[in-house]
């Protein structure tokens, strides 16, 4: 109980808004690498790609931690908030690419 007893308001406000904003950051980042593949990539983009994929992983890791020397419950909140918002994109993103694409037709002879 004394985990819970020792949570600031505020922290866990702020914990909640890097939750939200560090999934749609994270979101930005792979749609902006997704579209920057080409059946053509040269290896200076594939550089930059896995640039981006461990510029991500570092940011999430410094995040985790800062909230978890803060308080464990912060790390758990800011995970919990990443994931569901991270989710909730990734399902927004595959329903209006499915709504996009053209129904097949059946062709029959």
């Amino acid at each position: 109980m004394e985990l819970i007893r020792a949570l600031n308001p505020l922290y866990v406000i702020l914990w909640i808004a890097l939750g939200i904003g560090a999934a749609f950051a994270y979101m930005w980042m792979i749609t902006k690498s997704a579209s920057m593949m080409q059946p053509d990539s040269t290896s200076s983009l594939l550089i930059k790609m896995l640039g981006g994929l461990v510029g991500r992983l570092l940011g999430m890791a410094i995040l985790i931690f800062i909230a978890i020397k803060m308080n464990a419950f912060y790390g758990v909140l800011f995970v919990i908030v990443f994931s569901i918002t991270h989710f909730i994109l990734v399902l927004r993103v595959a329903l209006k690419k499915k709504s996009q694409t053209p129904p097949k037709q059946n062709e029959e002879n």
